[in-house]
């Protein structure tokens, strides 16, 4: 059973939103007085860590030959997976969600957090530096009864591939992360747990949120890359300590 009080007070103390608009698109701040977004619009980390961390090299991500088109993944695919995963999070609860029809790979998903004990809380979390000016949004904000954590969820669908397999640049030499990831390979896990360990520690930055946490049984915030794929199932990479040690030369690193 989750700690009562826990998905409210993730809830209540979101320091930022995703606000979209003709005009734009981006994170910004918000004021706790109104609950509205406000100030100036905050850099996504993906991007400045592409720019900043990641080889620059580009990837292509193979999909599934055996399956038609419309199951073998692919950026929209994705999207779509996404925006269901969070609406059946924040909007049901999980006996609600047993009994409702649903894309089978957001079906699937489910499934692979129920299989590692992660109970889903709030989806697309959003946690902001205001002084360097990035922000993002944490895929999944779940609870894992065995150990009383709160575990952060880089969800990843699709990638029907080798995901620790590093990156090629010319002459097929396989290509390094830039610092102050220098002495990891580039590869496809490693660029996701790069932006988990960005989400990670923004989340951790926030004092009031942990403390609230903390009042309610629960410090230990842990965080882990989950990959779902129809074609391999899934797979789950935690947050080691050799990135959360990295965490805020990584922070300074990609600010703007």
């Amino acid at each position: 059973m989750v700690v009562r009080g826990l998905k409210a007070v993730l809830k209540r103390t979101m320091p930022g939103k995703l606000v979209r608009s003709r005009a734009f698109t981006a994170f910004q701040c918000v004021d706790k007085s109104t609950g509205r977004a406000t100030g100036k619009k905050l850099s996504g980390v993906t991007r400045r860590l592409e720019e900043h961390v990641w080889s620059g090299a580009s990837v292509v991500i193979p999909t599934d030959a055996s399956k038609p088109r419309a199951t073998s993944g692919g950026f929209r695919r994705g999207k779509l997976i996404d925006a269901q995963v969070t609406r059946m999070v924040n909007t049901y609860s999980a006996k609600a969600r047993g009994e409702m029809r649903m894309m089978r790979l957001t079906r699937m998903c489910f499934l692979a957090l129920q299989h590692h004990r992660l109970e889903p809380l709030i989806a697309q979390r959003v946690v902001v530096d205001a002084r360097r000016g990035i922000a993002t949004a944490c895929d999944v904000v779940c609870h894992r009864k065995t150990d009383n954590a709160i575990v952060i969820v880089e969800l990843k669908t699709g990638y029907a591939c080798d995901r620790s397999s590093g990156i090629l640049g010319a002459g097929r030499k396989a290509l390094k992360m830039k610092s102050p990831l220098s002495t990891a390979k580039d590869s496809i896990v490693h660029r996701h747990l790069a932006q988990l360990a960005v989400t990670h520690a923004l989340f951790c930055s926030e004092e009031g949120t942990l403390e609230e946490v903390k009042a309610l049984g629960v410090s230990n915030i842990e965080g882990a890359v989950l990959y779902v794929c129809e074609t391999y199932g899934s797979e789950l990479f935690a947050l080691t300590d050799w990135w959360k040690r990295r965490q805020m030369r990584l922070l300074d690193a990609i600010s703007p």
